[in-house]
């Protein structure tokens, strides 16, 4: 046992040993200086209390205690703990565990022949911390268990139970083939694996697993792990600290189960394997089948237990044979569950149970005694018919016969009945052969006359026995006969003998009492138990209340009186017999039944337990003897033998056996508690009843007689004394029973020997490190004197020893100027005496200073720190010198000093420092330590250069002293794998890391290595180029007060979006960034700060990256220009009946921005404003995208015109990526529906604005949306797409696309817009058909004559429109039947265009027009008009800008002027690039065969536009054919050098960039992070 030493002096210890035997108690004093002992010589199987108190003079501190449990000394085991070590347990946990492992070890003795511990902690996986074959003794064992780690981890219980099987149950990890293996198996939560299959695997080798749960572990999964039974293998408590609660339980149920194994081994049984997939079948109310698999083992039989889980019900225990595997078990309890348990039996030695719960069925009672087809039955009703019952009363008496024999089935092979009626005379009514049917008993019994009369009820019973029960009137044999009675009163003669006969003529008797009938005497007329047998009533009219109970009653004892007659007809077997009787078993046969029997079952119990369960065996049919096992000595059984056959069992054939008397030899026997003197025999008692013990003993050398002693009754200890000294005795026990005195068993016990201790220690001739030390002698036969020393005030303990014959040791290696304490212990055979105590003090020395640590090392100075050396020094001397230079210094500091600093050195040098210890009479050996002083502010950096995307230029100062190399590592600060590389040292300071990964940041250390080591480190940060291009031309305009415009040109190469970030310049808060697609080159930033300067920088995004930045900056304005007033309408221009439903989809992605996105709000309130807005006619429903589409409102959300208007007034702006594609799809499934508003009939049109290319395929969602029948629209600003625009639009696009260069000029094409939306409102059908072939004549100074021809349908009239250069417009109205006006008071000299419409009501047709112009570009527009009357040669054309010359030409081609077409570029250069082109048609006049032309003096990094047109022989041109490419930008900067550094201030130079440069930008940021600074030069 340890213990922790108090805090405070004392002077020693005092233990106690008590334990609940009559064995004296020990006590034992220790000196101060002890922290455990051991207690030895200790009784097995006892437990014993152990208390420890501290004192101190006179005064003594309070106990505290302990126990100790002891298993038996023939208990001898391989023990292994398998301990969870996971996290859930915690380290302050861990300790409540150790205790537990080191209580239950030393229960045990322990030894390599004796009981082997192995310990295995397990977590996520196990760890063996030693093996069985680890520790013999017990000290160094608890030693090992004391500082077992704690592992940590997750709980991993099977894996650790698997672990166990491989790697610790194995000879080779030392486990014995013929011991008891136990496994000891402690965990506090539920296992993370399976743990059933490995834990039945570990159990069928033979390992007995107990298991320890605690705080969280799982009850069920701890009874999965342990053996059986539970209640002695499995223990759950709630926490660690309650582990002591259950641990004396535990380790007493370890040292019996050890017991039990050994006592199995020593029988030579061994493992038995269970059978397997136990089943339960054909259940019924009293019965059940069994079946199961065969064990796979050798077994001789089975053994199977039913235990009711009620109270008072009976359990079965039947035996079986071994090829036997199913068996149907009768005698249950109805409605009763079983817990059954299934043992496979070899010998007497059981398997591992097998366990199955069933429950056996209610039993079905019926009200009506029609329980099948062979119920038979012959019943008597007795009637009392005297006078005291009344004709009124009669009439209930045969109402309740009427209901009695309704619940017969009656027939001459069923239920037959007879009346009898009775009072002084008995009258049979009708007898059981009278009446067949139930019909025709019903009627007799409602018509039997009430006769009167006295009540002699002797006399009735007498007459049923002999004139009713007889074969010629009905009665049959071998059927149950049954007897109902009926009374009112008390019987007029004697009854009792006329009951019992009949009774004994085997017919049931049932009684029911009237009102003044007595209680006694019907119980004595009625069979037992009264309780089914006897029935009263109050009155005539209760008979109803006992109706169904009676008649339960009397059908319950037909189908038992049934089964008893069918027994009878089962022959039973014969001539029981008795043999091979033993104190435990006895063999029991009979003869066979005549028939033959399909098995018989053999039950038995002692014959005084009348209320015990039996104990039942299964023999097949062709067997008929079987040997009873399991049996008390000197006891008599009853034993009862079945044949059972199918239809069930025969009544048993019984007898009577009783066993032998028990004898046997005494077990455990042992001798303890030797003195010089004596010593106690102790044993195990023998079984039977035994009388007293006899004991002979004898020395063994032959020098002594044969002595003997007895016991003066049954107990099992006794003290042998008046022995010799060291001697050993043989001992013979023998029980004595009343038959005579049993076989002897024998153990050898020895004496110990005189002892003593030595005296009179001396100490002499001590040096610092040495001292003598000798005694007087010790008594006796001394081997050897042990010496054990230590220092006084606190060490390790140690120890050196001697021969027997010395009294003198010399102590060697000790400590200068320490006081040691001095012990010297005798050493016997037997064991060691007391210690003789003394102490001895060691001379002083010169000793030398320890652990020098050197710190706050600066480049002039670094501070020197030591352990004090021992002894009273004076002071320390430092002397430190250059390993790089002659340089040396010295300084002295006081004795009680152990730190200083060293100054005024040379930077980046290697010192060696000596520290000298001065006493008195001189110094110590020094104490000798390095440092180098750090490296300079200046010599620290490292300078990067000549970045590309896989290398940089290194340079650095160079080091003091002889430098052998400099090596160079580098590693991405990212992570990934460290380089280096070596430079050589002497002059060279540079170096070019190469095959760095592009765009990547490295640390960078250069160390100058010496031959005697390494200097000062330098260090830096360096950063390779991108490998990708990135955008060019950064550009910011439209600043506001929130927000500005940034643009730029598309990075060359396959990118796949832009990143854009922005912040406040020379600020790093308000970090914004945005990502836009590929097709993108212009994003609006929003919410930004007023009159605030920003920096911005732009990304290119790759697949493997991203490019350097393209940056910029930008200041917000201090204010907003007012908002423009909210268009508003009061015209509604596009009058119309039609019906139709529009959706407008806004691109509201980041590129509009919000000040470009009220120009929006404007054009779509202009655009909507020519409709008359309603439920009746327009309906208008907006969806807004970006990123996703959601809708504003829907086409039924706004009835009227200034709702909407106001609704787009204040419509938000949305924000994101352009997903055209989705966002068409997304109205089609969501706008588009009659659910919010769309209507069957009215026209469908989607109007998009967008302005950028689409981030997502347009094709397929604008083709289902016009597949739809959805007219499509598609307005482009800026960046829009115009070949995406025209995928998306209608046929055609002059009429459905719209593309402008900006969003100021969408305010321009409202009108033509809103045209086209009105027109596609009203439809083809809707409005008057045109008049055609306008022509003007009768041309005056004032007039001219305008005639058309009308059309097919005559209008109600024509509105005649005419307008002047000015833009004044006129109009007349001229009578549908009508086709001329003159138009009069017009301008001399004035053109005039004249446009005719048909007019209907309110509706218009398309004017017609003397000229229509179509197409208009920035350099050429079409011209239309209706062809002139006759053969024409030729159309001459005049036209003139309004400020410029007239020009003519001559219209007489009949096709279309071919372009050229399919315009390339190539040899592009900063200044010039060429143009390639192919022919649209072979004669065009202008160099024909030219097809490529090279543009030259170009500005660098400019984008140009293109256009090839076509000239042909009649002067008449093509359309232009467009392109438009850039010019390359000037090669960049190179070369960059730093050099001249200061503290603050650096020179840069660089080779000059190409091309006409204006000025260079030079941005510079601290590498460690910092405020980045610009500058321009």
């Amino acid at each position: 046992m340890s213990w922790t030493s108090p805090s405070s002096s004392i002077s020693g210890y005092r233990l106690q040993v008590t334990s609940e035997t009559d064995e004296q108690s020990r006590d034992i004093s220790l000196p101060y200086t002890s922290t455990q002992t051991s207690i030895t010589d200790l009784s097995p199987d006892i437990d014993y209390t152990v208390s420890i108190n501290s004192y101190y003079g006179s005064e003594e501190s309070i106990p505290i205690f302990g126990q100790l449990t002891k298993c038996s000394v023939s208990a001898i085991a391989d023990l292994v703990f398998l301990v969870d070590g996971s996290w859930s347990v915690g380290r302050e946990n861990f300790k409540h565990i150790r205790s537990f492992i080191g209580a239950m070890a030393d229960a045990f003795e322990i030894g390599s022949d004796k009981t082997r511990v192995g310990i295995v902690q397990y977590s996520s996986d196990s760890r063996t911390e030693f093996s069985l074959t680890r520790y013999n003794r017990r000290g160094d064992l608890q030693n090992a268990i004391n500082t077992l780690p704690y592992k940590g981890g997750n709980t991993m219980t099977g894996n650790a139970i698997e672990y166990l099987l491989n790697n610790i149950f194995t000879e080779a990890a030392g486990a014995r083939k013929a011991f008891p293996k136990v496994a000891m198996i402690i965990t506090d939560g539920k296992s993370q694996d399976p743990v059933e299959e490995y834990a039945r695997r570990l159990r069928n080798i033979g390992v007995e697993i107990f298991v320890l749960g605690i705080k969280g572990a799982d009850e069920d999964e701890l009874k999965e792990i342990g053996s059986t039974p539970h209640s002695k293998h499995v223990y759950n408590v709630p926490n660690f600290d309650m582990i002591q609660d259950v641990q004396k339980r535990i380790i007493m149920e370890v040292c019996s189960g050890v017991d039990d194994q050994l006592s199995s081994l020593v029988s030579g049984e061994e493992m038995v394997e269970p059978a397997s997939n136990l089943q339960v079948t054909e259940i019924a109310s009293k019965s059940m089948r069994v079946t199961w698999d065969l064990s796979l083992g050798d077994v001789t039989g089975y053994k199977l237990t039913l235990i009711p889980m009620l109270p008072g019900m009976k359990r079965q225990e039947l035996y079986i044979s071994g090829t036997q595997s199913s068996i149907n078990v009768r005698d249950l309890s109805p409605e009763t569950e079983y817990e059954i348990t299934l043992y496979a039996l070899k010998g007497l030695v059981p398997s591992e149970p097998v366990m199955a719960m069933e429950k056996t069925q209610p039993i079905k009672v019926s009200t009506e005694c029609s329980l099948g087809v062979d119920v038979q039955a012959d019943v008597v009703l007795l009637v009392d018919g005297s006078y005291s019952i009344g004709l009124q009363n009669f009439a209930k008496v045969r109402a309740f016969l009427e209901v009695l024999v309704n619940s017969f089935d009656v027939g001459p092979n069923m239920v037959q009945l007879s009346l009898v009626q009775y009072s002084r005379d008995p009258h049979t009514e009708f007898a059981l052969n009278t009446h067949h049917d139930i019909n025709a008993v019903v009627k007799a019994v409602r018509t039997f006359p009430y006769r009167g009369g006295s009540t002699n009820t002797g006399k009735a019973m007498t007459y049923v026995r002999e004139r009713i029960f007889m074969s010629n009137r009905g009665a049959r044999s071998n059927v149950p006969r049954v007897m109902v009675l009926i009374t009112d009163g008390k019987s007029s003669d004697s009854f009792k003998d006329a009951a019992t006969r009949l009774r004994n003529a085997d017919v049931e008797i049932f009684a029911v009492g009237v009102k003044d009938a007595v209680r006694h005497e019907l119980e004595a007329i009625a069979n037992h138990p009264s309780t089914s047998h006897v029935f009263e009533v109050e009155d005539f009219d209760a008979f109803q209340r006992i109706s169904k109970e009676l008649t339960q009653s009397i059908c319950l004892r037909i189908e038992q009186e049934l089964l008893n007659i069918k027994k009878r007809s089962l022959l039973p077997p014969q001539n029981l017999e008795f043999s091979e009787v033993t104190s435990r078993s006895f063999r029991t046969s009979w003869t066979a039944a005549a028939a033959r029997a399909l098995s018989y079952l053999v039950r038995f119990r002692k014959a005084e337990d009348i209320t015990g369960d039996y104990v039942s065996l299964s023999v097949a049919g062709d067997t008929t003897t079987a040997v009873l096992p399991h049996l008390f000595p000197l006891t008599t059984y009853e034993v009862h033998v079945f044949a059972q056959y199918e239809k069930g069992d025969s009544f048993p054939l019984t007898g009577e056996e009783t066993t032998l008397e028990e004898q046997g030899t005494v077990r455990d026997l042992e001798v303890t508690e030797e003195t010089t003197d004596s010593f106690r025999v102790s044993w195990q008692a023998a079984p039977g009843s035994v009388i007293r013990y006899h004991l002979t003993y004898v020395p063994l050398s032959g020098a002594g007689e044969m002595l003997q002693t007895m016991t003066s009754g049954p107990e099992t200890t006794i003290v042998l004394q008046e022995l010799f000294p060291i001697t050993t005795y043989r001992v013979s026990v023998s029980a004595e029973y009343s038959t005579g005195v049993g076989q002897e068993k024998q153990v050898d016990g020895t004496t110990k020997e005189v002892r003593g201790s030595p005296r009179d220690l001396r100490v002499f001739d001590e040096t610092i490190s040495t001292m003598r030390l000798s005694w007087h002698a010790a008594p006796g036969n001394v081997r050897q004197y042990r010496i054990t020393y230590k220092p006084a005030d606190g060490g390790d303990l140690q120890e050196t020893t001697v021969r027997g014959d010395t009294t003198e040791a010399l102590l060697e290696n000790l400590q200068p100027i320490t006081e040691y304490e001095l012990f010297v212990t005798a050493s016997y055979a037997s064991g060691s005496s007391d210690p003789l105590l003394g102490t001895g003090t060691t001379l002083e020395e010169l000793g030398s200073p320890k652990d020098l640590v050197t710190s706050d090392v600066t480049d002039t100075s670094f501070a020197v720190a030591w352990t004090a050396a021992p002894g009273n020094v004076r002071q320390y001397r430092l002397r430190w010198k250059s390993m790089f230079s002659d340089e040396t210094g010295e300084k002295t500091v006081g004795g009680a000093t152990t730190n200083t600093v060293l100054e005024g050195l040379t930077p980046e040098t290697l010192y060696q420092v000596s520290v000298y210890a001065a006493y008195g009479h001189g110094e110590g050996e020094p104490l000798v330590g390095e440092e180098t002083t750090d490296v300079s502010a200046a010599g620290k950096a490292i300078v990067v250069s000549e970045e590309t995307e896989k290398s940089m230029k290194v340079a650095w100062q160079p080091a003091p002293g002889n430098v052998v190399n400099y090596r160079v590592t580098y590693k991405p600060q990212q992570g990934g794998r460290q380089l280096a590389a070596k430079v050589p040292g002497g002059s060279t300071t540079t170096t070019v890391l190469r095959r760095l990964t592009h765009l990547t940041t490295y640390d960078i250390t250069v160390v100058p290595v010496y031959r005697q080591g390494e200097g000062r480190a330098r260090e830096g940060q360096g950063t390779t180029l991108t490998p990708y291009k990135g955008p060019r031309n950064l550009q910011t305009s439209e600043p506001s007060k929130t927000s500005f415009r940034v643009t730029w040109d598309h990075a060359p190469g396959d990118v796949r979006g832009y990143k854009v970030t922005f912040h406040p310049s020379g600020d790093d808060i308000d970090l914004g960034e945005l990502q836009v697609g590929p097709y993108d080159n212009t994003v609006v930033l929003e919410e930004l700060r007023a009159g605030t300067k920003y920096s911005v920088s732009v990304f290119g995004m790759f697949d493997g990256g991203e490019s350097m930045p393209l940056a910029g900056e930008e200041k917000t304005t201090l204010s907003d220009a007012p908002d423009p007033p909210p268009y508003y309408s009061k015209e509604v221009r596009c009058k119309t009946k039609a019906q139709a439903d529009i959706v407008v989809l806004v691109d509201g992605s980041w590129s509009i921005g919000r000040l470009n996105f009220k120009t929006i709000r404007a054009f779509i309130a202009r655009m909507v404003g020519v409709f008359d807005v309603g439920p009746e006619r327009i309906q208008i429903g907006l969806a807004q995208y970006s990123g996703d589409p959601k809708t504003e409102w829907h086409l039924n959300t706004h009835k009227n015109r200034d709702s909407l208007l106001e609704a787009i007034a204040n419509l938000p702006y949305k924000g994101g990526n352009t997903m055209t594609g989705l966002a068409l799809n997304y109205i089609l499934q969501n706008n588009f529906k009659e659910n919010v508003g769309m209507r069957d009939k009215a026209r469908k049109i989607g109007v998009l604005v967008t302005d950028g290319k689409s981030q997502d395929d347009i094709i397929v969602n604008s083709q289902k949306l016009r597949d739809d029948g959805i007219e499509l629209y598609a307005i482009g600003v800026k960046n829009a797409d115009e070949n995406e625009l025209k995928s998306i639009a209608s046929d055609p696009d002059d009429i459905h696309m719209y593309n402008v260069a900006d969003f100021s000029f969408l305010l321009d094409i409202v009108e033509r817009l809103t045209d086209n939306l009105c027109n596609s409102v009203k439809g083809s059908g809707d409005a008057p058909e045109s008049a055609t072939d306008l022509v003007t004549s009768e041309v005056t100074h004032h007039s001219f004559r305008a005639t058309w021809n009308g059309p097919s349908t005559a209008p109600e009239k024509f509105r005649v429109e005419y307008v002047d250069v000015s833009g004044r417009t006129q109009q007349v109205f001229v009578d549908g039947t009508q086709n001329t006006v003159v138009l009069q008071r017009l301008n001399p000299l004035t053109q005039y265009h004249v446009s005719v419409y048909s007019v209907i009501g309110e509706e218009s047709s398309e004017p017609l027009r003397g000229l229509r112009v179509r197409d208009v570009t920035h350099s050429t527009m079409w011209l239309y008009w209706d062809a002139a009357p006759g053969p024409v040669n030729k159309y001459l054309l005049t036209y003139q800008p309004m400020d410029g010359e007239a020009k003519e030409q001559c219209s007489n081609n009949p096709y279309v002027v071919p372009a050229p077409k399919n315009l390339r570029f190539s040899a592009i250069t900063q200044t010039s690039f060429k143009v390639h082109w192919e022919h649209g048609a072979p004669d065009a006049i202008l160099n024909n065969d030219e097809t490529t032309r090279l543009l030259e003096n170009l500005e660098p990094d400019t984008p140009y536009d293109v256009s090839v047109t076509a000239i042909y022989p009649d002067e008449s041109e093509s359309e232009d054919l467009l392109g438009t490419e850039r010019t390359l930008a000037p090669d960049p900067p190179s070369n960059l050098v730093v050099f001249d550094e200061t503290t603050t201030s650096m020179n840069a130079r660089w080779s000059p960039a190409g091309g006409r440069v204006q000025n260079y930008k030079i941005t510079y940021i601290p590498t460690a992070g910092g405020r980045s600074q610009t500058g321009y030069y």
